[in-house]
């Protein structure tokens, strides 16, 4: 059991750790890459519209 728990974590880790990795590439090479927050802000401001605020 625990050491099935350690393999998954071990995936997990390995598939966060590519993906980061890839991130990482890419802002180096001078990829723009869009802002999270940028998505964050755009479905607040629909919600905040939608309410009338």
């Amino acid at each position: 059991m625990k050491r099935a728990k350690k393999k998954k974590e071990m995936w997990y880790f390995t598939i966060l750790l590519f993906i980061m990795t890839f991130i990482a590439v890419l802002e180096s090479r001078g990829v723009e890459l869009p802002n999270p927050l940028d998505y964050i802000q755009s479905f607040y401001r629909a919600i905040h519209s939608w309410f009338g605020f």
